[in-house]
């Protein structure tokens, strides 16, 4: 049938255009379906666009989920060499404990290990000594008395040329844009997804609608909800002038907070650091999503107070992105790991958090697709 498609996609952030990337690839019949007037412009574009390793994840020792992000690292290397680039990241560590420099170097051996047989080909991490941070990020002098870990992660320059790049190679896919979906239905073997102009007949949906998931999901209770219920609002605040201009720094507050300052250049060529990243439970309207002036300043001056010698508060705020992301639980720090992917007869639905394995994501995504495809013939 020409009026049905295989599967329609609603979203067109980063999880969405991840599946539709999959889709293509099955040289599926695809609609994707997005609200905004482009692709990627909410959570997705409102992020530091690290496209981090998982090293962190080897404290916990969830060696399994370090593999995955390496290897979606890998792949992102390897597929946009000109638009994810390696970057050199410097974290002061403590004198004992998980932080120091023991248990670091313990760390960066097993990461290597991963990297390397993950294909990964950018620079070794290493414990640094006082001096030796110092040399490299002078910024740092005085908070790096027991040294501190050097790790490479990588950094996307331009996530609207990512998006450009996976929307070239669409075929098999038509793309929808300011077109808001208002809601989903099954009808006999089909499921009508319904907009304000049109209603679309689909043999499987696909949807990665973020905070907006649950207003559309079709009345099947058989679909185990994987959270969904709170949100939070993650924000950075991008600042004028650089920190250090080469490497990605993290310092931790007294209290255990934990700040990533990365660097940017804007359109013009001027030098920016985006500063991240603070959480708040989010809720009502996602699409009134803003963090208060007050929250922002106090998450800057806490920065301040613990690297006052980067002088943040006599800097210039550009803005403040903003993207929702989802909890385990009502608490800001709480928030969904790993993908959490659900789905009963042809319907499914993607919650996920990070940007990094969006790729190998889809093709999750696609493989339960193509399976439901399959049996309905």
């Amino acid at each position: 049938m020409s009026d049905v498609w295989d599967i329609v996609i609603i979203g067109g952030g980063v999880s969405g255009l991840g599946v539709a990337k999959a889709a293509e690839q099955k040289q599926l019949k695809t609609l994707l379906i997005e609200a905004s007037f482009r692709c990627g412009k909410g959570t997705s574009d409102n992020s530091l666009r690290i496209m981090h390793g998982g090293f962190r994840y080897l404290q916990t020792g969830n060696v399994l989920r370090v593999w995955d992000s390496v290897g979606a690292q890998s792949e992102l290397y390897r597929m946009y060499p000109d638009l994810v680039t390696p970057i050199p990241c410097v974290m002061p560590l403590d004198a004992v404990g998980l932080k120091s420099a023991p248990f670091a170097k313990i760390g960066l051996i097993a990461y290597d290990i991963i990297a390397k047989m993950r294909g990964v080909k950018i620079g070794h991490g290493s414990i640094l000594d006082r001096d030796e941070t110092y040399q490299r990020s002078p910024i740092l002098r005085g908070h790096a008395e027991h040294g501190s870990l050097l790790w490479w992660d990588g950094i996307l320059r331009d996530s609207d040329s990512l998006v450009g790049r996976i929307k070239e190679e669409f075929v098999h896919t038509t793309l929808k844009v300011s077109t808001r979906v208002n809601s989903v239905r099954r009808d006999g073997a089909y499921f009508s997804v319904v907009t304000a102009h049109e209603t679309f007949k689909a043999r499987s949906v696909v949807n990665t609608a973020g905070p907006w998931i649950k207003e559309l999901r079709p009345h099947m209770p058989e679909i185990p909800d994987h959270y969904g219920h709170h949100w939070a609002a993650g924000f950075n605040v991008v600042l004028e002038g650089s920190i250090d201009q080469t490497h990605g720094i993290a310092v931790r507050s007294k209290e255990g907070r934990l700040f990533f300052a990365v660097p940017r250049t804007d359109a013009y060529g001027n030098k920016l650091t985006a500063l991240g990243t603070g959480y708040i439970l989010h809720e009502g309207d996602p699409s009134h999503n803003k963090v208060s002036e007050e929250i922002v300043l106090n998450f800057v001056k806490e920065f301040s107070g613990i690297l006052p010698e980067a002088e943040v508060l006599g800097r210039k705020i550009m803005h403040v992105e903003v993207g929702l992301l989802p909890l385990r639980r009502p608490e800001p720090n709480a928030l969904v790991g790993a993908v959490k992917i659900s789905g009963e007869r042809g319907y499914f639905e993607v919650l996920s958090t990070k940007y990094t394995t969006f790729l190998p994501q889809g093709r999750a995504v696609m493989r339960d697709v193509s399976a439901w495809l399959k049996e309905s013939v």
